[in-house]
């Protein structure tokens, strides 16, 4: 692997930030799941390198978002993470 024989390690990645925030990024795709508030943003980095575009609300990207979604409760699972991606009372997005 060092000698660069593979050229992945893993399909996807799930990265937790404490209660705040899960990230699972699946090739080109991440999604951004803010507990907290209720919140999420997902990114094509093939097209938007610098995560300026959020895809969320593009019904072309529904199947995808989904798929993510499904990815994320599945490690949420498989790493017994106890936290919830969704808050049943979300604080305001806007800081006060």
């Amino acid at each position: 692997m060092i000698a660069g024989e593979v050229k992945s390690v893993r399909h996807a990645l799930l990265l937790p930030f404490q209660d705040n925030q899960r990230v699972v990024h699946i090739g080109n795709l991440k999604l951004h799941v803010y507990p907290q508030v209720n919140h999420e943003l997902l990114f094509n980095l093939a097209y938007a390198p610098h995560e300026l575009t959020n895809l969320t609300v593009d019904p072309a990207y529904r199947d995808d978002l989904d798929h993510m979604h499904l990815r994320m409760d599945e490690w949420q699972t498989q790493l017994g993470a106890p936290d919830p991606l969704i808050s049943q009372n979300p604080q305001p997005e806007t800081p006060r």
